[in-house]
């Protein structure tokens, strides 16, 4: 038996306070709380570019993006500059997003994306790259991703332009910390005289939501310093058929297992 000691106002969920009597909270809606220690998510989402056109504005998923590839260090579209969508034998299929050159500064040269994760319990990054050298190396491109609570990037890997890959090399990386409305992602080069291209396809966030089609709400824990989150689900029905009654008061949940 887990006890949580945060207790929750279940007076909250209360669409038509018009139907209250004293004493009792009547629901015109049906109000279905869902209160997860440890959630099981409910529903599984992508945002995905396959880069299957030419274009900065791909989306592959169950859900879009919240814009298109946003180009770092230049605007001059798809087809020039060090940033491009093209077609190539080193992408996976099709085209790819493609940054370098041939001895060329990539600093500062990239591109970045955002996703909307509002509700996500967990989000998993993966994408696949491959390395193209030139004539001589040297240059880095960083993976990195937007932390919304310090107002700053995090590198998740950092690629290193010093070789060739025989092939697209899959990556996977849990960014469940940084699930937020603007959920961020960026590929950024650095280095000058570079002479080597970086390759990336299939670029795809995969989350699990919480309650999909409801709200979700979090509520401190005092005792542990942790937080709880709860799921908020309203589904419209007819008064008498959908209703539930719930004295209104405050309530500590207690979670059995077994």
């Amino acid at each position: 038996m887990t006890e949580l000691r945060n207790p929750i106002n279940l007076a909250g969920c209360e669409p038509d306070r018009a139907a209250r009597r004293p004493g009792i909270t009547q629901l015109g809606w049906l109000c279905l709380l869902c209160i997860l220690l440890f959630p099981t998510p409910g529903q599984a989402d992508t945002v995905r570019d396959e880069f299957n056109a030419t274009s900065f504005a791909g989306n592959n998923g169950t859900a879009n993006w919240t814009n298109s590839w946003q180009e770092l260090g230049e605007s001059n579209g798809t087809g020039l500059g060090r940033v491009r969508v093209l077609s190539s034998t080193r992408c996976a299929a099709t085209n790819c997003l493609r940054i370098g050159g041939d001895e060329q500064s990539i600093n500062g040269r990239g591109a970045s994306r955002q996703a909307n994760l509002t509700g996500a319990v967990s989000a998993t990054l993966t994408f696949s790259y491959r390395r193209q050298e030139l004539d001589g190396s040297g240059g880095s491109i960083d993976l990195d991703v937007w932390d919304n609570d310090l107002s700053t990037w995090v590198t998740l890997q950092t690629y290193q332009l010093n070789g060739s890959d025989g092939a697209q090399v899959p990556q996977s990386f849990d960014i469940t910390d940084y699930v937020f409305a603007n959920t961020q992602i960026r590929f950024i080069g650095s280095g000058s005289e570079v002479e080597s291209y970086f390759y990336a396809d299939n670029v795809e966030i995969d989350y699990d939501l919480l309650c999909p089609g409801g709200n979700v709400i979090t509520t401190s824990d005092s005792a542990t310093g942790g937080s709880l989150r709860a799921c908020v689900i309203w589904a419209n029905g007819n008064p008498g058929a959908d209703t539930i009654t719930v004295p209104p008061g405050t309530y500590v949940l207690n979670r059995s297992s077994g």
